[in-house]
């Protein structure tokens, strides 16, 4: 908090400062900027693009790379887009989404978002980052299970439903 309020406060030292001696910025959640500024990214395009133009683009523009993590929301349609304001997926060159899965026991990175023309991958590609020996591959279309996707009941739905089958 301290770091952001400060750039904040003073965007010229924070350009001088970070393009100097940093490659990367991680930003993790994006939400606590926001509290940190006093700022409504959740409804307020104008005040995220106002963050967006004053500390992020400058530094982004001179080659250091900044990448934003946030929740996402909690709706059906929002379970892989960020939380908020429609400007945060309008400003971003990539954007991605996570999914826990239970076999193997790990998580699943998808590319949801690719504008650079050299990205090394494109939209829809997916990454498995295995819980148990920490290791990173990609999926291909044959390794994604069809039916991942598709309804399976909770145990208490699968309750109701043998007791209605049964009456």
């Amino acid at each position: 908090a301290s770091v952001i309020t400060q750039a904040w406060k003073e965007p010229a030292a924070w350009y001088a400062g970070v393009t100097a001696a940093i490659d990367v910025v991680v930003i993790d959640p994006l939400s606590a900027v926001a509290s940190a500024l006093d700022l409504d990214f959740d409804r307020s395009n104008s005040e995220f693009i106002k963050f967006y133009d004053r500390i992020v683009q400058p530094v982004t523009t001179a080659g250091v790379t900044v990448s934003m993590l946030e929740n996402v929301g909690h709706a059906v349609e929002a379970k892989s887009r960020a939380k908020g304001a429609s400007a945060k997926a309008d400003r971003a060159d990539l954007t991605f989404s996570c999914a826990v899965t239970s076999s193997p026991p790990g998580l699943v990175v998808r590319a949801q978002k690719v504008r650079m023309v050299r990205a090394p991958f494109k939209r829809g590609d997916e990454w498995l980052f295995t819980r148990d020996d920490q290791q990173i591959e990609r999926r291909t279309p044959a390794d994604v299970d069809e039916g991942a996707d598709s309804f399976r009941p909770t145990g208490q739905m699968q309750r109701v439903s043998e007791l209605i089958e049964s009456n």
